[in-house]
């Protein structure tokens, strides 16, 4: 956040730079609510604060909106439904609606099934959060009475009824009364906060859905109204209105590769938007990832772009995030907004050996980089392998895998070349108490080592070494008639000392005559 703020003190016409910090309005870490305001502090020993004025509520402030993804139509949002009910059917004015609109994003960000259990095990539901015994109201009432309490509308007229009952009527008349200015938004959200939400943390929470309702709905619901305003009283001489864009969020300044971002908004007009693109462009205006709707109507919720305008896929660079609408023929451009992409680093790297002697697997390397070895570039989704081409036989060798483009970073792997696996194991009872093993040899092994045991996990299990690449035979004797032996065998070499074994072959049994 930033670290000063700009200012005019008392008796100077210019402004000057004064060091702030800032503080939540509420419990940031955990708290459920879906909106929260950060208010500066400063010293107001060397710089007080005038008489009337409030930091929380006149200062300037940060807003934070968290984001939580509903599934709307195309052609109306539940804010625009919202706002429609509470002024035409309820019949309050935009100061009064503006004023529950904040208060029902914070609670729920406009999500009929928006839902938490706090930890005493009581869950708060839907479009107000409602908990409790008014929670069990809510879905009796709309039972009764044909509606979904799962839904909007459901829960607006579940609300409406509400607020006609002796328990809450005092709000309503309260909201019915409030001056419809930027001031009564303030004090109807301020109110509902208090009054009919209240939550914990009431009065500052109270503050922050004040100036939620001050400084946000009210510039775009104020100015539609008076739009539509005016066009019924002089239709044929009106002129549309730009159209406005609310409730939007934006990514962050410098995102990593393969981020996710959810479009969010809500643009509206006083005529039909015929057009609306949402997009990704390069410093060159090119669009790396875009995608265009055609409304008619005069809302339109900006997620119904969001699987076409993928953010993840955007590589490195420099860009900028554009929202644009046509109303009336005229293209408006509602959101300019820079960003940056930032590289990936490399993570995750194992490595291990495969069944052959100059073959090797790197596993799990997320995000799968480019990998540059031995002069050849691999790109692949999945896990790799990549032949080992020395002369080597045995012994350990290593694997540099190198960041480019959209991953950044070096991962240094060391693995083993593990000696050739041995094949066509054979094993048969020629004679009471003795086994006859055979194998196909190998020509590059210094011997192999057969393990016998009467138990399939060879717990208890013998080794007999044979020395000599052209061995391909082994009588064993001594064994038990009548009982079953499980018979396996591995290849092994000597570099330097050093033992290096195959990965055992598979595993024959044989009953002993």
């Amino acid at each position: 956040m930033p670290s000063t703020l700009s200012v005019y003190l008392d008796g100077s016409d210019e402004a000057t730079e004064i060091p702030v910090t800032w503080y939540c309005l509420d419990d940031y870490e955990t708290s459920d609510d879906y909106y929260f305001q950060f208010s500066p502090s400063w010293d107001t020993d060397a710089y007080p604060l005038l008489d009337g004025l409030d930091v929380e509520v006149d200062a300037p402030y940060i807003a934070v909106h968290l984001v939580q993804v509903v599934a709307l139509s195309s052609s109306d949002s539940n804010e625009t439904t919202i706002y429609t009910y509470l002024t035409e059917t309820m019949g309050l004015n935009t100061a009064a609606a503006c004023g529950i609109l904040a208060n029902m994003y914070a609670e729920s960000s406009f999500n009929p099934t928006a839902s938490c259990t706090d930890t005493n095990g009581l869950t708060s539901y839907g479009l107000c959060q409602w908990n409790g015994s008014r929670y069990t109201s809510l879905k009796s009432w709309c039972s009764n009475n044909g509606y979904n309490y799962k839904t909007v509308d459901g829960q607006l007229h579940y609300l409406s009824y509400e607020l006609s009952t002796s328990s809450y009527s005092y709000i309503l008349t309260y909201l019915q009364g409030v001056d419809n200015t930027a001031d009564g938004a303030y004090d109807a959200g301020y109110y509902w906060c208090y009054y009919f939400e209240r939550p914990s943390d009431t009065a500052n929470k109270s503050k922050v859905r004040g100036n939620l309702a001050k400084n946000t709905y009210w510039p775009i619901y104020s100015a539609l109204s008076s739009s539509n305003n005016s066009s019924s009283s002089n239709s044929s001489s009106s002129t549309a209105s730009a159209p406005v864009l609310s409730s939007y969020t934006t990514p962050d300044t410098s995102m990593t590769y393969g981020t996710y971002f959810t479009l969010r908004g809500t643009i509206t007009a006083s005529s039909a938007i015929t057009s609306v693109t949402a997009g990704v462009y390069d410093s060159s205006g090119n669009a790396v990832t875009s995608a265009t709707a055609t409304p008619n109507s005069t809302t339109f919720n900006v997620y119904t772009l969001d699987n076409d305008v993928l953010f993840s896929q955007v590589p490195v660079g420099s860009y900028t995030y554009v929202i644009k609408a046509t109303v009336n023929g005229t293209s408006y451009t509602l959101l300019d907004y820079s960003f940056k992409v930032t590289a990936r680093k490399l993570s995750n790297a194992t490595v291990s050996s495969v069944n052959a002697r100059y073959t090797y697997t790197a596993k799990n390397i997320k995000p799968t980089p480019k990998v540059k070895y031995s002069g050849t570039t691999l790109t692949k989704n999945t896990d790799y392998t990549v032949s080992y081409s020395n002369n080597k036989k045995v012994g350990t060798a290593t694997i540099t895998i190198k960041g480019k483009g959209n991953y950044t970073g070096t991962i240094t792997k060391t693995f083993q070349i593990v000696p050739k696996k041995v094949s066509n194991l054979k094993v048969k009872s020629s004679s009471s108490k003795k086994i006859t093993v055979t194998w196909t040899s190998l020509k590059t092994v210094r011997g192999y080592q057969i393990q016998y045991s009467t138990s399939s996990d060879f717990s208890n299990a013998k080794t007999i070494t044979v020395v000599g690449t052209t061995k391909k035979k082994k009588v064993i004797s001594g064994l038990k008639s009548g009982k079953t032996y499980y018979v396996r065998i591995r290849s092994y070499c000597k570099v330097n000392g050093t033992s290096y074994h195959s990965f055992y072959s598979s595993t024959k049994k044989v009953k002993v005559k």
